[in-house]
C-alpha cells in the first residue's frame, strides 16, 4: 500500500496513534520519500481527536474481533465520516455496506487497501456516505434509542418465577 501511494500524489495517509508499527511505518515513509503523503502525529490528547477526525475524509478500522464494540465507528459516523471496516458481527450490525460505511472481508488486507484507493478518489461518494452515516447515528444510535429498547424489552418480558 505504501508504495502504491506514489501513484496517487494527492492522497495523504493521516495515521493517528503510537502503536507498535509507528516507528516501522515512519521509517518506510522516509525510505520511500513519502513523508509528504504519510502524516503521523502520534498519540493525541483526547480533546484533540475531534479536530483530527475533522481533517480526515474517512477512517479505517483495519481489524477488530467478534465481540468488540465499534465505538470508533460511531464517533466517525457521528462526525459525517464513513469508515472502511472489517465484517465482524458487531460492525455489520451497524454498517450497511456502501451506504453508511464500507465493509471488507475480515483479515483480507488486500480488499481493505483496494477499497481505500477506490473510495479516496470519489469525493461525491465520500460526501453521500458521510451524510448517511450521520443520519444513521441520529435515527438509530442516540441514548433515547437505548432507553426505548430497554423499555420495549421490559414490556415484552414476563417476570422470572
Amino acid at each position: 500500500m505504501i508504495l502504491e501511494l506514489k501513484n496517487h500524489p494527492k492522497l495523504v495517509l493521516f495515521l493517528v496513534g503510537d502503536g507498535p508499527r509507528h516507528q516501522y511505518i515512519q521509517e518506510l515513509a522516509i525510505k520511500h520519500n513519502l513523508t509528504e503523503q504519510i502524516v503521523m502525529p502520534g498519540r493525541l490528547e483526547h480533546d484533540e481527536i475531534p479536530n483530527a477526525v475533522a481533517a480526515m475524509d474517512f477512517g479505517i478500522i483495519p481489524d477488530s474481533n467478534d465481540y468488540g464494540s465499534p465505538m470508533k465507528l460511531f464517533e466517525f459516523m457521528a462526525m459525517g465520516k464513513g469508515m472502511i471496516v472489517p465484517d465482524y458481527t458487531p460492525i455489520t450490525e451497524v454498517v450497511t455496506d456502501k451506504y453508511n460505511s464500507w465493509l471488507f472481508q475480515r483479515k483480507n488486507k488486500q480488499h481493505c487497501v483496494q477499497l481505500f484507493f477506490e473510495i479516496a478518489s470519489d469525493p461525491e461518494l465520500l460526501k453521500k456516505v458521510g451524510e448517511n452515516a450521520i443520519e444513521y447515528i441520529e435515527t438509530h444510535r442516540q441514548w433515547r434509542h437505548n432507553a426505548e429498547q430497554i423499555i420495549k424489552l421490559a414490556n415484552n418480558t414476563s417476570p422470572i418465577k
